[in-house]
């Protein structure tokens, strides 16, 4: 392909022929081509994706991004350049020494230079020679020399876009500047590096056939054309791109003419002309002939030519594409794991927003799919190891999987790590809740509240009374007895046992005692508690029931729960135990149940109170009135 298009300069009279054929006045005169859904009634177009897949559909946008890209990185370099042999350090005539007369001398050397500069592709160069032009003041008429429109196109073809497009729209206030045809092509590929398509192609039809002022800008507006789904005009003028002596360039005009055919329905001969392309290992080419596949539905070879992209030698760029479309590919939820093997691959890679962000979107649906399937999975483990090697995308998931995410933590007993993860989805309920009860069993109480003022202004609470609840012990642990005590009175019923012992410790904490038995009763009452939480609430039942002067209450508590004591817990147990016997009168039992406990400081105390409660028993026994 390469040996068939040298020698022909896009400059040339086939091009002015072939631009003088396809402008030849205005409006154009388009083919049916011209509707957009031209290419949808093609006959002869393969079965597009027969096996399981992403359709080339959802793909378009990456098509048409690279596409865009290459545009607007590769065929601007070679705007102006002409096929010449020119050093920027050639001697030029001698200046003339009439000081009347050098300036206008000094001006149009200076843009002549620019001008061969331009040509020869001393892009640099010929920028400094237009801008000492254009400081020494050089008159605007002297020779035909216009340094700011030099200064225009130097920019253009350095790719400097922004300083390209500001000194274009201060020249658009010049009324003989405006009406030049070389302008009017410059605003039509500004308008197309921007993607303002409508704009470009206005301009590059107003010009007729004087797109020769600008070399190598037919690839541009092929380019344009495509876009515009001007089919049939775009592949004339591709063929003429493919002509250039440029490789660059040349290559774009084989995509762009095997575009435009794949559009007129002429796949038979789209597909060896992408083909050649990847046959010279051109980036072009693998993509192009990927694509080509994907329609096709053979997912597989498609995989394989963008598997050798990636691995070419190849700048980062082309790279980062072949992976986005590699991970695009991976759409299925069980291919998760290879589409995250893919994003590894990416993430040594130096690479633009777009296709950072294309990579970024695919490894947050690849973390989904793999996290929803561990944990429906219970392989928790897994799943934390996963939220972690990807720790930097994990506020990027949907707030759903984020939960799971916390819950794993809060499993592992990372009680830190679930908190940050609660605490960072802010517009979820029920993140915002387990968020609470994890500060507070973590008593960080500062977290706790302000997480629940935050549950309780949001819409959507599943649980309501127990946010209250748990707002009125954090009150309580904070000593703010006020609010604690108001909060506890506009709660409803409360059914859950965790809760309920937290109500019930709290009120106990804040002396409402009698409460405090009445909500640890239910929760004993309840539904299942561990044989631990069973204790611990019969001791605390226990203790308030003795100093509500319940001791018949008291003592069946400290029974039922020495019965499933440790034995090291014995002795506290009986040492209880004596003091409820002395106060319901069984001193001798009391005493008898004393001699039976290990001595140590508390036994000594209840041994004083049970002398005492002897010596008042002899006492009323005697008639003494205690």
């Amino acid at each position: 392909m390469r040996a068939m298009t040298k020698g022909c300069r896009p400059g040339s009279l086939v091009l002015i022929t072939l631009c003088g054929l396809l402008l030849l006045g205005t409006p154009l005169a388009w083919s049916d081509a011209s509707d957009p859904s031209f290419a949808a009634r093609s006959v002869g177009e393969p079965s597009l994706n027969p096996g399981k897949g992403p359709s080339f559909t959802t793909l378009e946008p990456l098509s048409e991004a690279w596409r865009e890209a290459y545009v607007k990185t590769h065929l601007s370099g070679y705007l102006f350049r002409e096929d010449v042999s020119f050093s920027p350090y050639d001697e030029d005539e001698a200046e003339v020494g009439d000081p009347l007369h050098e300036g206008e001398v000094n001006c149009g050397r200076r843009c002549r230079a620019g001008e061969q500069n331009l040509a020869a592709g001393f892009l640099p160069e010929a920028l400094a020679e237009y801008m000492t032009a254009a400081e020494k003041g050089c008159p605007y008429a002297v020779q035909g020399c216009r340094p700011l429109v030099g200064i225009l196109k130097a920019d253009l073809a350095m790719g400097r876009f922004d300083e390209a497009t500001r000194l274009f729209l201060r020249l658009s206030r010049k009324h003989d500047v405006t009406e030049d045809d070389l302008f009017t092509l410059i605003g039509g590929i500004l308008a197309a590096f921007d993607q303002d398509f409508d704009q470009a192609l206005a301009r590059f039809t107003s010009v007729g056939s004087n797109w020769h002022l600008i070399e190598n800008v037919e690839g541009i507006a092929g380019h344009v054309l495509f876009r515009k789904h001007r089919y049939e005009d775009a592949r004339n003028v591709f063929r003429v791109v493919m002509h250039s002596p440029w490789a660059a360039v040349r290559e774009f005009g084989v995509l762009g003419l095997a575009d435009c055919s794949l559009a007129l329905g002429g796949w038979v001969e789209a597909e060896p002309l992408y083909e050649s392309l990847a046959g010279e290992k051109s980036p072009l080419g693998w993509l192009g002939v990927a694509e080509f596949r994907i329609r096709q539905g053979k997912l597989k070879d498609a995989r394989k030519h963008l598997n050798m992209l990636v691995s070419s030698t190849h700048r980062d760029y082309w790279k980062g594409v072949g992976l986005a479309y590699l991970m695009s590919l991976r759409s299925q939820p069980e291919e998760w794991a290879e589409s995250l093997q893919l994003a590894e691959r990416a993430r040594g890679l130096v690479l633009p927003p777009y296709w950072a962000g294309v990579i970024r979107e695919r490894t947050v649906e690849a973390m989904e799919g793999g996290i929803e399937s561990l944990w429906e999975g219970k392989a928790h483990q897994e799943l934390l190891i996963l939220a972690e090697e990807w720790r930097t995308h994990q506020a990027d998931l949907s707030q759903k999987v984020q939960l799971l995410i916390g819950k794993a933590y809060e499993g592992a007993n990372l009680k830190s790590a679930a908190l940050r993860v609660y605490s960072r989805l802010s517009s979820n309920p029920e993140a915002l809740f387990q968020g609470a009860r994890l500060a507070w069993r973590c008593e960080n109480y500062i977290e706790a509240r302000d997480l629940l003022e935050k549950y309780l202004d949001s819409t959507g609470q599943e649980h309501r009374d127990d946010a209250k609840l748990l707002l009125a012990c954090v009150y309580a642990r904070q000593n703010r007895l006020d609010r604690a005590k108001e909060a506890l009175r506009r709660i409803g019923r409360i059914e859950n046992s965790s809760m309920l012992i937290a109500l019930g410790s709290v009120e106990a904490s804040m002396g409402m005692r009698d409460l405090a038995i009445e909500h640890l009763q239910t929760a004993l009452d309840g539904a299942a508690i561990s044989e631990e939480e069973r204790q611990h609430l019969l001791y605390l039942l226990a203790e308030l029931n003795y100093q509500q002067a319940r001791f018949h209450e008291a003592l069946r508590c400290f029974r039922l729960a020495g019965n499933g004591a440790e034995m090291d817990q014995g002795g506290a147990t009986d040492s209880m135990e004596v003091l409820c016997l002395a106060r319901i009168d069984k001193v001798d039992d009391a005493l008898a149940l004393l001699g039976k406990t290990p001595k140590d400081q508390e036994t000594d105390m209840v041994e004083e109170i049970l002398d005492t409660e002897d010596l008042l028993r002899i006492l009323r026994r005697d008639g003494y009135g205690f």
